[in-house]
């Protein structure tokens, strides 16, 4: 799963791939594209269920029927959050988290994960399962995946799972060396004991 695409690229033909397109901007590169897929030897295929603005539902047998939710959230200082489409992707977001919340009565089992572009710190800590992260900060996408972490049984993988116990760092910008945790891993609080030690 890659979101956000700005590149072309042509996969293998042993995959089945489904895309979405990314929006062209006034300036700078596209933005918002999703590109998914998987290897055709997989025993059973995942089956679409969803596609939004900011995400992609996908259900997968393991073997009982999982939710994937591949998602995207633009961040707080981009050009489209900033623009009179502040509204809409606001919404769009919301729609996400409450689309989440919807179906998590037929799946139980839910993982969503992806470019969400939102800044928990060290949040989504329970007493079992204390979370780290080398990113302190909290920020307004934060807030509304915090809210739905509680609502939704979902708790934060990153920061407390086996090969990111720090919640290393998701995104470096070189120029000004910005660093923050912004592509995030959320997993049913029930199942964490499978995957977190």
């Amino acid at each position: 799963m890659s979101t956000e695409e700005w590149k072309s690229q042509r996969l293998d033909s042993t995959y089945v791939c489904h895309t979405i397109p990314a929006e062209k901007a006034k300036k700078g590169r596209p933005h918002g594209g999703f590109l998914f897929g998987w290897h055709k030897t997989l025993p059973s295929a995942p089956e679409l269920i969803q596609v939004t603005e900011c995400g992609i539902f996908l259900k997968v047998l393991n073997p009982s029927p999982w939710l994937l939710v591949f998602g995207y959230i633009p961040p707080d200082d981009s050009k489209e959050v900033r623009s009179p489409k502040d509204r809409k992707w606001k919404e769009k977001a919301a729609e996400l988290f409450n689309q989440i919340i919807c179906l998590s009565s037929r799946f139980p089992n839910t993982i969503l994960l992806g470019d969400l572009n939102a800044r928990v710190g060290t949040a989504n800590s329970i007493p079992l399962y204390p979370r780290n992260s080398r990113d302190p900060k909290t920020n307004a996408n934060g807030k509304p995946l915090l809210s739905l972490s509680a609502e939704a049984g979902l708790i934060i993988c990153n920061g407390r799972s086996p090969g990111d116990m720090e919640a290393h760092y998701t995104y470096v910008n070189g120029a000004n060396s910005g660093c923050s945790v912004v592509d995030l891993v959320w997993l049913p609080l029930l199942r964490s004991h499978q995957y977190i030690p």
